[in-house]
């Protein structure tokens, strides 16, 4: 066949694959990508999993030495043959952000229902201490000790069964101390949803998940590649195909296309920077034609590859690694601090290295991965396992020669710093809730769905009707219909509303001055939240055809938002376009789900027996305040000088109210969520407990114990503590009067 023709049936099955291209006659992947008459075919990691890549090639060990410093514990042992999934650990991959999933969300990937696993699956929940458990799975502490089986069986003896795992904790904090795994073999007669909302909870949630293996958290190393939380890159733009096999050779290579990310991908052979590897008269590699253009490819990133050459990774190891773990030792051949010479084709969570050209016209390529404890990382030079193995006029995948930093920061994918007011998941256990539905955080979601970028209270559609010729316009901020029951209730009952309303009916434009006249932004709210809580109990009735049984949960979220858009009659999963706002209604539930989820909802968490709380957020906070009295705030920012904020959230906390803000120990943040959606401006003489006070210079902030605030209680940074009481402008330390906020969405 001639050599054009061939070139041309290479690039067109990759065109067909519309993967990344290699050479399928791999190791350990065999059975799953069988080779083709062509001996091409596409490597999906929508398909390849941490389990597939197959065993590491040379046993080791990190010393215990290194631990010291190092943010979590990286000493561990391990012999050649161990799945890779057994020894590498969650901390080492920062790049696929393992931590952000929860056992749920991986049950739900890897088709492996959570009913069927048991405590003595999950070894991290064993290690985790009871005020652990507490602290970091949502909701836990709130369930009587009866109620918690595990739990009731661990602490027999210690408490009273009918008190709250919290209260019991407040009491007797050395209690806290004890752990699941002390109950040894019998964690296997529990199920995993015995715990509460353990499998609803981030693994990042919990104490040293970073030393937990993949192997050892279910179902996590079946999970595809291409399905991590950070997934591995999809298709490369720059693709080579190997023109001519260089075992050896005396003479330097200097094209080179190979490296390490801290020295770059251009490192000659051998690399007269390093003295060590200039003593290394030989080199040699696999050299390159020039690069395949792939579908969707500009011509100008093509960059020319004829003639370079990847370097041999057992010839060549060049400095790499950060930090105190730059110098951990390594058991496949090559100095501590040093990585053998290589690129990233798929990202920064492992390293391919090619090795050993034999006399068949084949070399060996290893996928090479390293150790990281939070900013410090290994060279990549501690665990290898075998990967494709290549012939003559092969295509390779060579990836960017930068990586986006996203992808090897450690520092990124830490997750939320440990903090006494953060939440995880927060919503169904407070405020107004049906059927385990946060009514307040499913109207927002609702709102939030807009095919336009405004949200203005003073937003007035466009003029369409329903199948059920049933005319008007979306009005206001959430885009409620005109010709929607709750909307027609309010509007009617003002003077002149109804006249207003036909004329809106018929195809008139309204006046944004008689759109506030008629449905001011505050009975926008009312009617979105009065509408969602009646959706909701007339949705729980009903039954979901899908299911056969009630609708629950995201089921239940999707249904009462396509009801909200197209009436209570609406299609169940329709593609039927919802004119008012450009979706369907099927897309229309599935957008409500997505935003209840962001706003920190979770229709599969549980809440304790009679935990469902309606008490005004002023009223919880005000209780809140007084349940705490007077605490210490030396854990917060800056040793307790700059904890204002921090001990009001920490207040907030306790009531069962979501942080205030995107950065919530700044009280600026604080103060622009309160002037937002979650809460409203009050007038001093109007004040009540429960409302928060901030200083004219936003430089305090504390909260309201008594009614017209003549008492708040703030941080006093001399003392570190949550006790400083003062009069509502805070004994005019400030020179100001203060502003008087009321939370009004918890």
């Amino acid at each position: 066949m001639p050599q054009l023709l061939r070139l041309l049936l290479i690039t067109a099955i990759v065109f067909l694959f519309w993967g990344t291209p290699v050479q399928a006659q791999t190791t350990g992947l065999e059975e799953k990508f069988k080779v083709g008459a062509s001996g091409i075919t596409s490597l999906d990691f929508g398909q390849i999993n941490l389990s597939d890549l197959g065993k590491v090639v040379a046993g080791g060990s990190i010393p215990k030495k290194f631990d010291e410093g190092a943010k979590y514990p990286v000493s561990r042992s391990w012999k050649a043959g161990d799945p890779l999934d057994r020894v590498l650990r969650l901390g080492d991959v920062p790049e696929l952000a393992p931590q952000q999933f929860s056992i749920e969300q991986i049950a739900q990937l890897v088709d492996q229902p959570v009913n069927t696993l048991r405590l003595s699956n999950f070894k991290l929940l064993q290690q985790q201490s009871l005020s652990d458990l507490v602290q970091a799975i949502p909701y836990l502490g709130n369930f009587a000790i009866k109620d918690v089986k595990p739990l009731a069986v661990l602490l027999r003896g210690a408490a009273q069964e009918t008190e709250t795992i919290a209260s019991l904790l407040r009491s007797q904090p050395k209690l806290g101390e004890r752990s699941l795994g002390s109950l040894g073999t019998a964690l296997e007669n529990y199920p995993l949803t015995d715990l509460p909302n353990a499998t609803a909870t981030p693994l990042r949630a919990f104490h040293n998940w970073q030393v937990q293996s993949f192997e050892d958290v279910p179902g996590l190393s079946r999970v595809p590649l291409a399905r991590m939380p950070r997934p591995l890159p999809g298709q490369s733009t720059i693709v080579a195909r190997i023109a001519s096999m260089v075992g050896t050779t005396d003479r330097p290579l200097t094209n080179t296309v190979t490296g390490t990310i801290q020295k770059g991908f251009r490192v000659a052979c051998p690399d007269i920077y390093d003295v060590q590897a200039a003593l290394k008269v030989q080199c040699g590699g696999v050299e390159l034609a020039d690069s395949v253009e792939l579908k969707g490819q500009k011509s100008a990133d093509k960059e020319s590859t004829k003639g370079k050459f990847w370097i041999l990774g057992q010839i060549q190891s060049v400095a790499g690694g950060t930090g105190a773990l730059q110098n951990l030792p390594s058991e496949i051949g090559v100095k501590p601090g040093y990585e053998p010479t290589g690129r990233h084709p798929f990202g920064g969570a492992f390293k391919q290295v090619l090795e050993e050209v034999n006399e068949s016209g084949v070399v060996k390529s290893f996928l090479v991965f390293r150790v990281c404890s939070g900013n410090s990382c290994s060279p990549y030079n501690q665990f290898k396992v075998p990967f494709i193995r290549y012939r003559l006029n092969d295509l390779i995948v060579l990836g960017a020669d930068t990586i986006d930093s996203n992808t090897i920061d450690s520092n990124t994918s830490e997750g939320p710093q440990s903090s006494s007011y953060q939440t995880i998941n927060s919503g169904p256990c407070v405020g107004d809730v049906v059927a385990g539905i946060s009514v307040n955080t499913l109207a927002q979601a609702i709102a939030e769905i807009r095919d336009h970028s405004s949200s203005s209270p003073t937003d007035i559609g466009l003029y369409a009707c329903t199948e059920n010729n049933q005319c008007g316009r979306g009005l206001g901020q959430s885009q409620a219909p005109s010709y929607s029951q709750p909307v027609q209730a309010e509007i009617s009952a003002k003077p002149g509303g109804a006249d207003w309303l036909k004329q809106v009916a018929s195809g008139t434009l309204p006046s944004r001055d008689d759109l506030l006249r008629f449905y001011p932004p505050e009975t926008q709210t009312q009617v979105l939240v009065a509408a969602t809580r009646s959706l909701l109990e007339s949705a729980q009735n009903q039954i979901d055809p899908t299911t056969r049984a009630a609708w629950t949960g995201n089921r239940l979220i999707g249904r009462v938002a396509e009801m909200w858009a197209g009436g209570t009659q609406a299609a169940i999963d329709s593609a039927a376009s919802v004119r008012l706002s450009g979706l369907s209604l099927a897309q229309y539930g599935f957008q409500a789900q997505k935003n209840y989820q962001a706003r920190g909802g979770n229709p599969n968490l549980q809440c304790a027996a009679g935990e469902f709380d309606r008490t005004a957020p002023g009223q919880r906070v005000e209780q809140a305040a007084r349940r705490l009295n007077i605490f210490s705030t030396a854990e917060g920012p800056d040793n307790g000088n700059q904890a204002a904020a921090w001990a009001v959230q920490r207040v907030l906390t306790e009531a069962g109210i979501k942080p205030l803000g995107d950065s919530p120990d700044y009280i600026p943040a604080v103060e622009a969520a309160l002037q937002s959606r979650r809460g409203a401006a009050i007038e001093s003489a109007q004040a009540q407990a429960g409302d928060i006070a901030i200083s004219p210079d936003q430089s305090q902030i504390g909260i309201c114990l008594t009614p017209g605030c003549t008492t708040v209680r703030s941080n006093s940074a001399s003392r570190k503590t949550f006790g400083w009481d003062t009069s509502i402008d805070f004994d005019g330390e400030y020179n100001g009067a203060s502003k008087i906020y009321r939370i009004t969405q918890p």
